[in-house]
């Protein structure tokens, strides 16, 4: 039947239909071209063809058993119902249907459905094509493949076709065994949702396994304006079998579930999933836009598993806006060709958790998890920082990049710091900032940050990060907005310490900045040149007391009257000793004048050595005085 008009219902309930080939009807040997999923030339093949017809009640298929031998089990693109179709909801009430060909086995584009589409409890197979074919199709009432469903499909079209479909109500999946050996799983690219989309939960399991370029299940571009259930679910994407056709233009990047480009009106929730894909991401969700929260997994028991492989990451996130918050507590993340995960500019405006049995193992040159540029609103929490997140072949790589990221509160786990070796960069925190001053998280509990903890984070940036200064400028920051500032003066005095020795100085600045840290702590601490001249002097005392006084290297000489034009020296008193070195280290202070006595070199016969330790004494001095008030004028700290 084609075009026709049933004003009614329409029941095939426990019909038993077959369409057998025949010799001008042979099943096709390969896959229709899509060609918008039309019927020619092999719609009258189909066991039930009912293109382009009007039903003014429901469509049964309870209990029926469909089969076509050379084509789809039910053709009906175009078809308009005003009510139910199908109604398969109970145990009991399912249908089966067996097809081939690239139209699908049950096949609907283009349908208007006023009611909803129940296919609970059915077996719907196809060796040669898609199971399931929904193309552009609009149902208002709501989709159901769910609760113990069979589909079987083949081919890079997908075992369950929704590319572009509109659904005026939830989505249901779970429980359902989607197989495809050749191509996805589920094609639901540009599907348009007004509810949920459940592809599983803990009571009915999704089973999902797809193959090739395009991935297992596909939502690419997809508009669900509530949440996306993948918790419990367990999708899997394999290497296609060897000989089978590659796509030229496939753009799906072997993901097992894809989620590029998606918008998701509520939460993403993936607590105990299991993702795996065996050429490219688990979870590939880039530019993603999630109005709530991701992952959901709030405790370790609910960490979900994805294991993928190549450099965009076990899970990417490149570029994700997410409006809540991220749990990844328990998360077990696996990657043996590249990073685990991958959130660069990525949009976080609530809280980041990774803690408490989150575990990575991966294999990349630039970061077991990056989240380079990316904007975190609230706090980042990140434990378990260790070599084992990205160590391959017994080599450590870096576990954790957070290049110019800006956060809100930073909670990291820095107990490794002191164990590292210096040559091994773990951390990537070059541009990183940050709101307040970080908290140290370590098994996953956030401490409140003290003065003493300063030294904590020295050592983090020292042995487990690649040199960066601002890292260490920002630290100082949040300590002088605290008013510890002392504990900013250590910081920034550890940031020069790690320019000498990883930054790329040349040897005479080295030099250079060596004695700046010796003499004022590179203008830090200024006061230190004030305690070496005091040092200055009192060396100076004790040899004027204890060698040149006694040795009469330095005489008592009179002042110099009219009568006495050449006056005799005379030894110097304990008094005249002091002067001296106060004079002497202190050039500025003269403690004699033309008309006053005091101890000095003799008028005649001076020791050459006497003389030139003066002149020693008084250029340190001088240096002394001109290096506190650089440092006092901050010139020292920019050098």
């Amino acid at each position: 039947m084609r075009s026709v008009t049933i004003s009614g219902w329409l029941s095939l309930e426990g019909a038993d239909v077959k369409h057998r080939s025949s010799r001008s009807q042979s099943a096709p040997s390969h896959e229709v071209k899509d060609a918008g999923d039309t019927a020619s030339p092999i719609g009258p093949c189909a066991a039930v063809y009912l293109s382009g017809s009007t039903i003014g009640g429901g469509f049964v298929l309870r209990g029926a058993n469909l089969h076509s031998e050379c084509g789809p089990a039910v053709l009906a693109e175009y078809l308009t119902v005003k009510n139910d179709l199908f109604l398969c909801e109970d145990k009991g009430q399912g249908f089966t249907a067996k097809g081939c060909g690239g139209l699908g086995a049950i096949c609907l584009p283009g349908a208007a459905i006023t009611g909803q589409v129940a296919m609970r409890y059915s077996n719907i197979v196809n060796e040669s094509g898609p199971a399931v074919t929904l193309n552009s199709s609009t149902i208002q009432s709501g989709l159901l493949l769910d609760r113990i469903l069979t589909l079987e499909g083949s081919g890079s079209k997908g075992t369950v076709r929704l590319v572009n479909a509109k659904v005026s109500g939830p989505v249901n999946l779970q429980g359902s065994v989607i197989t495809n050996k050749t191509g996805p799983a589920l094609m639901a690219d540009g599907l348009s949702v007004q509810g949920d989309v459940r592809l599983s939960s803990e009571e009915f399991k999704l089973n999902a396994t797809g193959a090739g370029e395009f991935g297992a299940v596909r939502f690419r571009g997809a508009t669900i304006s509530g949440r996306l259930y993948l918790d419990w679910a367990s999708v899997t994407n394999l290497e296609l079998p060897s000989g089978v056709a590659k796509e030229s233009n496939a753009i799906g990047r072997h993901a097992a579930v894809n989620l590029s480009g998606a918008t998701v009106g509520a939460s993403l929730i993936l607590r105990s999933a299991c993702l795996h894909s065996e050429c490219g991401p688990a979870l590939l969700a880039d530019y993603l836009t999630a109005k709530d929260d991701v992952s959901l997994c709030e405790e370790e028991a609910l960490g979900f598993t994805a294991s993928g492989t190549g450099e965009l990451g076990a899970v990417c996130l490149i570029g994700a806006t997410i409006a809540g918050q991220v749990m990844l507590r328990g998360t077990k993340l696996h990657n043996c060709r590249g990073p685990a995960l991958v959130a660069d500019s990525a949009t976080v405006q609530g809280n980041l958790t990774m803690d408490e049995g989150f575990t990575v193992v991966a294999n990349s040159e630039v970061a077991a998890v990056s989240l380079a540029d990316a904007t975190i609103g609230k706090c980042l929490t990140c434990s378990g920082v260790s070599m084992g997140w990205n160590s391959w072949n017994n080599k450590a790589k870096p576990a954790l990049s957070l290049a110019r990221a800006k956060v809100g509160t930073l909670a990291l786990d820095t107990t490794n710091a002191a164990s590292c070796h210096a040559e091994v960069t773990l951390l990537n925190l070059d541009g990183l900032t940050y709101n307040g001053l970080p908290q140290l998280s370590i098994a996953g509990d956030v401490k409140t940050q003290s003065a003493r903890d300063a030294q904590v984070w020295i050592n983090c940036f020292r042995y487990q990060a690649g040199y960066a200064p601002q890292a260490y400028q920002t630290l100082a920051t949040a300590y002088k907005n605290d008013g510890t500032d002392d504990a900013a003066r250590r910081v920034l005095i550890a940031q020069r310490d790690d320019a000498r020795a990883r930054g790329n100085m040349r040897c005479l600045s080295k030099i250079g900045q060596f004695f700046l840290k010796w003499l004022i702590s590179y203008g830090y601490r200024s006061v230190k040149a004030l305690v070496w001249l005091l040092g200055l002097f009192i060396v100076t005392l004790l040899i004027s007391t204890f060698w040149f006084g006694p040795q009469k290297f330095i005489v008592s000489v009179p002042p110099a009257t009219s009568t006495n034009s050449a006056p005799s020296p005379v030894a110097c008193s304990f008094t005249g000793q002091v002067g001296y070195a106060i004079t002497t280290a202190f050039p500025i202070i003269s403690l004699t004048d033309s008309t006053g006595g005091g101890c000095g070199l003799p008028p005649t016969g001076a020791d050459f050595g006497v003389a030139a330790f003066g002149w020693i004494i008084g250029t340190l001095s001088a240096t002394f005085f001109v290096i506190y008030g650089a440092g006092l004028a901050g010139i020292t700290r920019t050098s």
